[in-house]
């Protein structure tokens, strides 16, 4: 099969790589049809995200069932599915408390030997393991860009409105409307959040917020972030701050932002440690939560799409088939020509 590699020096290359195959009895083999770069592709291919170089690429992806493991329930071949970038297992005693993130058999796709040694998406097929539990249909009526993001950075965004206790009524203030932001403030409307203020540096972004429901969007280059915010909140300090950037910067201005017996929940990861003004966090009793989203609620996530509830289609700004995907890299990596999300026909 075709495939991405991530080289020893981060350099990237399209390779003939062996085909995949069903090894164990609940894999699955998926012929994949489309995926997509993601941030931590990048941070992966750079360091930011240490790993043991030489692996297939890509997290995220939308296939076709061909083959499945003699204990396989939930699919069959023909199947069309998108899946879960975090392999768990779904049955250890991390998985059964929903701390999917530390499955003790899990991992991350695309992510080398270092992340659990599964294979990439940026390639012609994939093995997925567990697929009763790291697998969900998708029905006819959806098209495979409605779905794509499901797996990753959708599930990641509702999970942030969902860590940070949203309530009808709240003011949310997220800041950073990369892919991740952009898809917390396009959940926040299925929580009832009456002010949405979305941050970023870049004015396409914030202009897709704004189309994915943000009611004001600000510019941090324009001064100081949280006074921007609260000029655009009316002056009310907001009940819950998402922080999807992972900078210094953002974290800091969350945990100032953030109102008396408020909520943060930081879905943006930082790469490395960064402070926290910890007195001020006690002093106003916030409840703080972060990490990884949980990625039990792909089913839940499409019945909402295939209600016309959630559509995160905007975020594709744009289209390359596999062939094209290393001129996809650098285009992503560096930002150039308003991109957003750029998807990858295969």
């Amino acid at each position: 099969m075709k495939a991405l590699l991530c080289e020893d020096d981060g350099a990237i290359r399209l390779a003939e790589q062996p085909d995949p195959r069903v090894e164990q009895p609940g894999d699955v083999l998926v012929r994949l049809t489309l995926t997509t770069i993601c941030g931590g592709d990048v941070h992966l291919r750079h360091g930011v995200i240490p790993a043991e170089k030489h692996f297939v690429m890509g997290h995220e992806y939308v296939g076709v069932v061909e083959a499945v493991g003699a204990a396989v329930e939930t699919v069959v071949p023909g199947d069309r599915v998108v899946g879960a970038a975090i392999i768990s297992c779904g049955v250890c005693d991390r998985c059964r408390v929903g701390a999917t993130q530390g499955c003790r058999f899990g991992g991350i796709l695309g992510a080398g030997r270092s992340w659990g040694g599964f294979g990439g998406t940026h390639a012609e097929l994939l093995r997925v393991p567990f697929a009763d539990h790291t697998t969900a249909k998708v029905p006819d009526s959806l098209d495979d860009e409605q779905v794509l993001f499901v797996g990753d950075i959708l599930s990641t965004g509702h999970y942030g409105a969902r860590a940070g206790g949203v309530a009808p009524g709240d003011v949310v203030a997220v800041l950073g409307a990369g892919p991740v932001g952009l898809c917390a403030v396009h959940c926040l409307g299925l929580f009832g959040a009456s002010q949405v203020v979305a941050a970023d540096l870049e004015p396409e972004r914030r202009a897709i917020a704004r189309r994915l429901g943000a009611t004001a969007t600000v510019d941090p280059a324009d001064g100081p972030l949280t006074a921007a915010v609260l000029e655009a909140t009316g002056g009310v300090e907001p009940d819950v701050v998402i922080e999807c950037a992972g900078s210094a910067a953002t974290l800091a201005a969350a945990a100032e932002l953030v109102r008396p017996g408020g909520s943060m929940a930081v879905v943006g990861n930082p790469g490395t440690n960064r402070e926290l003004p910890l007195i001020d966090l006690f002093n106003k009793a916030v409840t703080y939560t972060g990490g990884l989203a949980r990625l039990d609620r792909m089913p839940e996530l499409i019945r909402l799409i295939d209600a016309g509830r959630l559509d995160l289609r905007p975020l594709i700004t744009h289209r390359i088939t596999l062939d094209e995907i290393v001129a996809g890299f650098e285009l992503f990596g560096e930002r150039r020509d308003g991109v957003v999300k750029v998807a990858v026909s295969i």
